[in-house]
């Protein structure tokens, strides 16, 4: 668009193919909290608090589930079932 296809990280100034990730670009910014997002997951005690808040939330909208059940065979990512019981 307009000239502009995209960063590169080795660019140098605007070139016609992309141009340069200064240091104050926000995507800087956003690499950063990304990266720290995934190496969160090298922590092993990071599934279960996160676990809880998700079901927290779910729980408040649906109501408390019954059964849980994980479906991810013990691979990364996590996955699960949970059962919530509904009014008939």
């Amino acid at each position: 668009m307009n000239g502009f296809h995209g960063y590169a990280r080795d660019s140098v100034g605007e070139g016609p193919l992309a141009w340069e990730i200064g240091t104050q670009n926000a995507l800087i910014g956003r690499f950063r909290e990304a990266e720290s997002y995934w190496r969160q997951w090298e922590d092993t005690n990071l599934w279960p608090s996160m676990q809880d808040a998700l079901l927290s939330a779910i729980e408040k909208t649906l109501g408390r589930h019954t059964n849980y059940y994980a479906i991810d065979g013990g691979q990364w990512p996590p996955k699960a079932i949970v059962r919530i019981p509904r009014p008939q």
